[in-house]
């Protein structure tokens, strides 16, 4: 499997040993989904790397919060203007990363 996102690799290899030892994996939980492209032989891809990786593993993909959540965040505390850079950056890299899940 192409590494698509940067836990992928962790994902697999802890997806082997739970099928090594007899168990039968059902889920896997991430905490901050990035709504980020898959990528494949360095091309981005129309469909984001959680959907990739739920087509690929055959198992569910629960994510604890997602992008969209963050910048959501970021926009509703920054009042004051003092999350304003953290909003930019996350918003670019939105718009140079991000796909709509």
């Amino acid at each position: 499997m192409t590494r698509v996102q940067t836990c992928a690799l962790p994902i697999c290899e802890s997806i082997a040993l739970i099928r090594a030892a007899g168990a039968i994996p059902y889920a896997v939980a991430i905490a901050l989904d990035r709504q980020e492209m898959a990528t494949e032989g360095g091309q981005d891809l129309p469909y984001s790397a959680v959907q990739y990786m739920r087509r690929e593993l055959g198992l569910q993909l629960c994510c604890i919060a997602k992008l969209d959540d963050l910048m959501d965040f970021l926009q509703a505390q920054n009042k004051a203007g003092d999350l304003s850079e953290h909003l930019q950056r996350v918003g670019a890299y939105r718009e140079r990363y991000g796909v709509r899940d």
